[in-house]
C-alpha cells in the first residue's frame, strides 16, 4: 500500500470533485459481500444494499469532513502511518499483511463476524496474519435516524481498545446489531457492552468518560477518510498482502484458512 502521504496527495484531486458526487455515491453504495450473502442466504440481511432512509424528526445528518484532523486523539496502538487502523494480535511484521474495513452498522459485516470473525481474530492472535481493523462511519449518512450510531460505536470501540478489550468489544458490537438496519445503538447499549466484556471498576468510569466526551470523534473521522482515500467502496473489504479477498472466501472458514496459508508461503 502507498504511504499515507502518497494517499493524501492522490486524494487531493479526488476531493476537488467530491462535493457533487459523494452524496450520490452514498445513496447507492453497496455492501461488498451483500450480493454474496443474498445468494447464499436469501433474505438473511435483506437487500444488502445501502439505501438512504427517510429522515425523521430525531435524525442527525453527519457533518461533512474532507480533511484529516492532525490533532485528533488516537486509541492505543493506532497511528496515522497505519491508516488510523486498530492493530490486533501479535503484529508480526513477517506475517502477511491483513486489513479489514467495516462499518459497525453494516449487516454484511455482522454476517462476516458471525460466520468467520473468530477465525480472523484467532489468525491475528496466533501471528498467522498481521491484522489491522479499519472502522468506517459512512452509514451514518445513509441512516440519519440512527443518530450517528456508526460514529458513536466507533468511538466506543476506541475506548474499549484503550481498556484492552479490542477483540471482545469488536465482536460484541456486531452481536448486538438491531434486526432492522439503521436502528443503530444507544449510548446505554454501548456502555452496557463495555461492562459485559469485562471493563469494570475504574476502567469503566474511564470508558464512560471517554465515550461521552467524544474523545475519539476525530479519530473515527480520520479512519473514514483513510478508507475513502484508499478507494474502499463498501464493507466489509478485506485485503491480504494488498490483494482484495472475495467475500465468498472471506466468510468461509476453510477458504479463508486456505488464502492465509498461501500468503504465508
Amino acid at each position: 500500500m502507498s504511504s499515507p502521504d502518497d494517499i493524501r496527495n492522490k486524494a487531493a484531486q479526488v476531493r476537488a470533485n467530491a462535493n457533487s458526487s459523494e452524496n450520490k455515491k452514498a445513496k447507492t453504495i453497496q455492501v461488498i459481500g451483500g450480493l454474496f450473502v443474498l445468494t447464499l442466504v436469501v433474505g438473511l440481511i435483506g437487500a444488502g444494499v445501502y439505501v438512504k432512509s427517510q429522515s425523521g424528526q430525531n435524525s442527525i445528518i453527519p457533518e461533512e469532513v474532507t480533511e484529516y484532523n492532525s490533532a485528533a486523539q488516537l486509541p492505543t496502538g493506532v497511528t496515522a502511518q497505519g491508516g488510523y487502523g486498530v492493530p490486533v494480535g501479535k503484529q508480526d511484521p513477517s506475517a502477511p499483511k491483513a486489513e479489514l474495513y467495516e462499518d459497525f452498522q453494516c449487516p454484511a459485516c455482522g454476517f462476516l463476524e458471525k460466520a468467520n470473525g473468530e477465525n480472523i481474530i484467532a489468525a491475528a492472535v496466533k501471528g498467522d496474519i498481521n491484522l489491522t481493523l479499519h472502522p468506517m462511519i459512512f452509514l451514518d449518512r445513509n441512516f440519519p435516524q440512527s443518530q450517528l450510531a456508526s460514529l458513536r460505536a466507533t468511538m466506543a470501540f476506541g475506548c474499549a481498545v484503550d481498556a484492552g478489550k479490542t477483540a471482545e468489544y469488536h465482536a460484541g458490537i456486531f452481536a448486538m446489531q438491531p434486526s432492522k438496519e439503521g436502528d443503530g445503538f444507544s449510548d446505554q447499549q454501548l456502555l452496557d457492552l463495555a461492562k459485559n466484556v469485562g471493563i469494570k471498576d475504574d476502567a469503566i468510569t474511564t470508558f464512560e468518560t471517554c465515550l461521552t466526551s467524544n474523545k475519539y470523534k476525530g479519530w473515527a473521522q480520520n479512519s473514514q477518510l483513510h478508507a475513502q482515500d484508499r478507494g474502499v467502496q463498501g464493507t466489509p473489504t478485506f485485503y491480504l498482502n494488498e490483494k482484495q479477498i472475495e467475500s465468498a472466501i472471506l466468510v468461509d472458514p476453510t477458504g479463508f484458512a486456505g488464502v492465509v496459508a498461501e500468503a504465508r508461503k
